[in-house]
């Protein structure tokens, strides 16, 4: 998968993937679970600690798995950046579901709410 089809751009290819920034980090991985044909690809706060428009491009890398028919666990607590992208919610506490819900069932507001244990 040439990483430009993602919406990445690296200034060099002799570049270590530890000098990249942590929005081209995750893009990098990605680009590396599509090249090897990965059926899931788990992303553990991907978003965590980047800048809002490598944010972005983590939601796109997010969309592009969808559309090549890769299967993706987002683990966040940041809803508003996973909200537009995922199908579903699987929300815990302490291990245990709380709930489970498909985003079409429960806005943003309601899945916070859960969240803060409010629900």
């Amino acid at each position: 998968i040439p990483l430009r089809t993602l919406g990445l751009s690296i200034k060099s290819p002799d570049l270590l993937v530890k000098d990249l920034s942590g929005g081209e980090k995750q893009g990098t991985a990605i680009a590396r679970a599509m090249h090897f044909k990965a059926k899931l690809v788990i992303l553990d706060e991907p978003t965590r600690a980047l800048a809002v428009k490598e944010v972005g491009r983590i939601l796109d890398f997010v969309k592009g798995l969808k559309e090549a028919n890769i299967a993706a666990i987002f683990i966040t607590h940041t809803l508003h950046h996973v909200y537009s992208v995922a199908d579903r919610f699987v929300i815990m506490n302490k291990g245990k579901i709380v709930k489970d819900i498909k985003r079409d069932e429960a806005s943003i507001e309601e899945l916070t709410e859960v969240l803060m244990g409010r629900d």
